[in-house]
């Protein structure tokens, strides 16, 4: 695990000019769509805290395991609230209305541990907002990452939708 968070706090600078490519503005324009703004948002895998910002939610709170990328967003967003934490081990006694996983599961070392681990910050109402790389993607990512045009990334898990929603029912 040092390893990985070793090689995503060498990440954090590069993130700032990276957040600003059409991939995250557009993530952020769809987030943004299926979220309404004043609602009470949870964000794992927060990275700079960009995407939970442009929800402009009532309550937002942010979980990630780079300690750099939680100063950096704390920094740029001083009006939400940002934690340094595993997917699978962060506590808060809340729940919220929105929880984002957003390029988050390809990256997770158990993903079902890790849904499982959000019902505690669910109520009945809470809806999971998701987006994730298939494999499909594999080739075009690999070039992409090889011209400089995507950030680079570890191993990735590369998740059919079918094994996502397998995973999701696992997680109940």
């Amino acid at each position: 695990m040092t390893d990985r968070r070793a090689f995503y706090d060498s990440r954090a600078a590069f993130r700032l000019q990276e957040g600003a490519r059409h991939y995250h503005q557009l993530l952020r324009k769809l987030f943004a769509f299926v979220v309404p703004p004043q609602t009470r948002v949870l964000e794992v895998g927060c990275g700079l805290g960009d995407l939970l910002a442009a929800m402009q939610p009532s309550r937002g709170v942010g979980f990630d395991f780079s300690p750099a990328m939680i100063q950096i967003a704390r920094e740029r967003h001083p009006n939400l609230e940002f934690h340094e934490s595993e997917a699978s081990a962060f506590t808060l006694d809340e729940q919220f209305d929105y929880i984002l996983l957003s390029d988050l599961v390809n990256d997770l070392p158990d993903v079902q541990a890790a849904l499982t681990h959000l019902h505690r910050f669910a109520h009945p109402r809470t809806r999971l907002v998701v987006n994730f790389f298939n494999f499909l993607w594999h080739p075009i990512l690999s070039v992409a990452e090889k011209t400089g045009a995507k950030a680079p990334t570890l191993h990735q898990n590369w998740l059919s939708v079918a094994d996502m929603k397998n995973l999701l029912y696992l997680a109940g």
